[in-house]
């Protein structure tokens, strides 16, 4: 809760801005690359200091995230 109200005065002109030279399209393509970026900073945070490794899984077109002391993920930290 912290995060969204203490960036919010940050983004709100911003995206204002953007909407307002080059229309509501826009901001919102660049809300969207903003969670993006976001999401992928946070996931290599994780992977990294939580030590996950993303395994495919067979059945379903998804990944299955191991921890690596799982037996699938030291498996996995081995192979790759």
């Amino acid at each position: 809760m912290m995060v969204f109200q203490g960036v919010t005065p940050l983004g709100a002109p911003l995206i204002g801005r953007v909407g307002e030279l080059f229309g509501p399209r826009w901001s919102l393509r660049l809300g969207a690359l903003a969670v993006g970026l976001v999401c992928v900073c946070a996931g290599l945070w994780a992977r990294h200091h939580w030590h996950l490794h993303f395994k495919p899984h067979h059945a379903f077109p998804y990944l299955e995230i191991v921890p690596a002391s799982h037996p699938y993920g030291a498996a996995t930290a081995e192979s790759g």
